[in-house]
């Protein structure tokens, strides 16, 4: 039994995409592989090791994401709610409706091949 209590409401979906984020407060970028998705966030892992203190700065996101050869891409701002060693969670703040329709498109689409 874990100790841990699951804070997440989403399902989770593994997905092979990439992603860049800007921090919004200095500009600094970093980029690195999504492990999975959902549609509150995402959790990216980095090579360059964030600080817990980094927990609820505000990010731009931009996924790359290539599912049944189809490009993918969604944009907008998230915050960071989890820092590990291995990357970083982020929660989906603000995204257009056309960026909810394509981060739609992209789980639907992982939800049907899971099905398979």
């Amino acid at each position: 039994m874990s100790t841990v209590e699951e804070k997440r409401k989403c399902i989770r979906y593994n997905l092979n995409a990439t992603s860049e984020i800007t921090f919004q407060d200095d500009g600094k970028t970093c980029q690195g592989d999504i492990r999975d998705i959902s549609v509150g966030g995402f959790f990216i892992e980095l090579d360059n090791r964030l600080s817990p203190t980094d927990n609820n700065r505000l990010v731009e996101f931009h996924i790359y994401a290539d599912i049944c050869s189809t490009k993918t891409i969604v944009i907008g701002d998230g915050r960071i709610v989890r820092v590990t060693a291995e990357g970083i969670g982020i929660f989906f703040e603000v995204i257009t409706d056309e960026q909810k329709k394509q981060l739609h498109k992209i789980i639907s689409e992982l939800r049907h091949l899971m099905n398979e």
